[in-house]
């Protein structure tokens, strides 16, 4: 064998192969020259007529809000939503037969065979269990109506007429074309779909739907020109560089999540004072403020090419698919730490969607300026969706800060993929729960448990019992937003305390597994069901020996994150005239009130605690003896505790709320074996003057 012959060969091969990689560079280089890289910007005004499609492209989104419900009155089953109606179906652009075509004109009679980049497809879930599987997975965006129809009015549910309220819905989505359905979820391909980041093809793809004619002429210098054929306006190009040459090129197929990352060019960096925002509200009748909307799902759609994203810690975000002309922007309180949803009356089913706002349809040129405000409503009277969705984006905001906080203190995360659901139906005002039943699955939900804290038969028109089955095995975590102080105690302050009251349950829980819990919220729905005493729901007096000792456990460690975390987050409260308070035991303190040196409201407020208090009927629960603790104050003898207890840290704390741990006593007794008995003799005097 002639071994220099073979190492020529392969010189020579090489020097070829990179000749022509290095010609195709060039072709690119060149054809970025001509018009094909932004033809966008350079079609002649008439060349495209402007197009229906079924998003509503022609501006801004309104719909008509209803009131929220009156207080203990007969409400709007639909919560303030309404109903979204559609008209004809339009013909499908982006069908393989016509998008050859629009290749065809594009590439003057010499084009490539395209095939399938997509499937426009459809769901049908027979459950709750099944709807969830479709909405955990991260790369699906599900709608529940078809996408190939004209919108009349636009708004926040489909009825399909079809079917029965009740029942779940047909569910939508654009799917890559290599995709493979869950088994065992009813699943139908609508049409194949070839989808491009190209405008210019875009445009011609949804124009010769629409009945347009184009023709075109190859010239001998190798350019093409492309005339309407209704009004002559024309435009001179040449032809892109094939896709298996350039996979890249606008041209080719959108790929989402492939290394193609923006075709004709993604949307600029956002602008300062840009993104997505919530008001803060610290106290009543205070200047607010706003905060971002942190990691929250961001869709951007038009027609069947939807890009999906997060805005960044600052509320931003950036759109790297290209889209021609208008796109409809949605907001969704839903990441890979929790979805926040909202409570209604009917349509059980669509209570497992995020709460989604559908914030407008704007030019896609203006994405990067684009800016909007969730706001609280300015008295109780204003639309129930617009306070559901402030109590939706600052719950949201809260999930992301309780974490943060938790890595700070060297605590557990709650579990990830936490569903929870905001609500103002519920009996209880100012409450919130954290029954996991998604994370610790009950056969059974009671319905007084849910009547209690999320809504009442006065408001759920179909039952408590369907709601009830709907929510099983779904929620994990529930938010009241229904005060009854609308201006001074539903507050942002108050919303996020109660946030991360809930979810120091869930942190709890990560540690203690379903055996405790199941006891726990068992514990709960006794004391609920006791319709003799209902004062002191939901926890009792403290008196029943086989509810008081796991919850007096459970309620002492949330009180305590509560406060905790709130103080993490507020700090000393801003300025004199925009202060916020604490309420516990039926006191407010407030931070210009404080009367102890260093401590802010929410600190001064588990400081205070004062197990004899009895106006709080609940004062068994020892909710300030965590802090007692580790803190190095001691305010005996005004008004409390005899505090010489300080060696703790809250990881030690925390560390003793083993599974097994379901009383005080039995927590007093790990604590100490845990630490090798540190300050025995001080924890001993701390834990008998809270009683135990």
């Amino acid at each position: 064998m002639n071994y220099t012959k073979i190492i020529l060969v392969g010189f020579l091969l090489t020097i070829a192969t990179l000749t022509s990689c290095k010609k195709t560079t060039m072709d690119k280089e060149e054809i970025s020259k001509t018009t094909t890289s932004n033809i966008s910007d350079k079609v002649p005004e008439d060349f495209f007529s402007e197009t229906e499609v079924p998003d509503n492209p022609n501006g801004l989104i309104q719909i008509n809000n209803t009131s929220a419900p009156p207080s203990g009155g007969v409400s709007d089953p639909n919560n303030g939503d309404v109903e979204l109606i559609l008209g004809n179906q339009l013909v499908n652009p982006y069908t393989i037969q016509n998008m050859q075509n629009a290749f065809n004109i594009f590439y003057g009679g010499n084009a490539p065979t395209i095939t399938a980049t997509h499937k426009y497809v459809k769901f049908k879930p027979n459950s709750s269990e099944q709807f969830e599987t479709l909405e955990d997975m991260q790369d699906l965006e599900l709608q529940d109506y078809p996408m190939d129809y004209q919108v009349l009015q636009d708004g926040d549910y489909y009825q399909d007429p079809s079917l029965g309220v009740e029942e779940i819905g047909w569910l939508y989505a654009v799917v890559p074309n290599n995709y493979i359905p869950p088994v065992g979820i009813t699943y139908e391909i609508i049409c194949e779909l070839h989808l491009t980041q190209n405008s210019f093809l875009e445009g011609l793809a949804e124009n010769l739907a629409e009945g347009n004619t184009y023709s075109y002429l190859v010239k001998g210098d190798g350019t093409i020109k492309i005339t309407r054929d209704d009004n002559g306006v024309s435009i001179e190009m040449r032809p892109p560089t094939p896709c298996s040459v350039d996979p890249c090129g606008s041209h080719c197929p959108y790929e989402p999540g492939g290394p193609c990352t923006g075709g004709t060019g993604p949307s600029p960096t956002p602008i300062p004072n840009s993104g997505i925002y919530v008001e803060e509200e610290k106290a009543c009748l205070t200047t607010t403020n706003t905060v971002p909307l942190r990691q929250a799902s961001v869709v951007c759609k038009r027609w069947f090419k939807i890009w999906r994203g997060n805005t960044n810690d600052n509320g931003r975000f950036t759109v790297t698919t290209n889209f021609r002309n208008n796109v409809k922007i949605i907001i969704k309180t839903k990441n890979t730490f929790s979805k926040v949803c909202k409570v209604r009356g009917l349509r059980f089913w669509q209570m497992l969607f995020p709460c989604k706002k559908k914030l407008g349809v704007i030019n896609s040129n203006d994405l990067a300026a684009f800016r909007y405000v969730f706001t609280k409503p300015a008295n109780a009277s204003a639309s129930s969706k617009d306070l559901a969705y402030w109590a939706a984006t600052t719950t949201h905001n809260s999930v992301i800060e309780f974490r943060e906080y938790s890595a700070q203190l060297g605590l557990p995360n709650p579990p990830d993929n936490l569903k929870i659901m905001v609500t103002n139906w519920g009996f209880q005002r100012d409450a919130g729960a954290a029954p996991m039943w998604n994370k610790c699955h009950s056969n059974i939900v009671p319905t007084v448990f849910v009547g209690f804290f999320v809504a009442t038969s006065s408001y759920v028109t179909a039952g408590a019992t369907i709601l009830a089955n709907t929510l099983k095995n779904q929620m994990d975590v529930i938010i009241g937003y229904a005060s009854s102080d609308y201006t001074c105690q539903l507050t942002s302050s108050y919303v996020k305390s109660m946030v991360y009251h809930e979810l120091g349950h869930a942190q709890h829980f990560t540690q203690v597994g379903c055996g405790f819990w199941t006891d726990y919220r068992n514990a709960i729905v006794t004391e609920l069901s006791k319709f003799n005493q209902p004062d002191v729901h939901p926890y009792g007096t403290g008196g029943d020996i086989s509810t008081a000792p796991i919850l007096a456990i459970g309620e002492m460690w949330g009180n305590h994150v509560e406060k905790i975390y709130a103080d993490r987050y507020f700090g000393n409260g801003g300025t004199a005239s925009n202060q916020f308070t604490s309420l516990l035991q039926g006191q407010l303190f407030g931070n210009n009130m404080t009367v102890t040196p260093n401590l802010n409201a929410n600190l001064w407020a588990i400081e205070n605690f004062n197990p004899n208090r009895v106006q709080d009927v609940h004062r068994w629960i020892p909710q300030g003896l965590p802090y007692d603790l580790f803190d190095n104050i001691n305010e005996f003898p005004t008004p409390n505790i005899n505090d010489n207890a300080n060696g703790y840290t809250i990881i030690q704390v925390f560390n003793a709320l083993q599974p097994s741990i379901v009383s005080i006593p039995a927590f007093r007794d790990r604590l100490l074996v845990n630490s090798g008995n540190t300050q025995q003799l001080e924890v001993n005097q701390l834990f008998q003057q809270y009683g135990y």
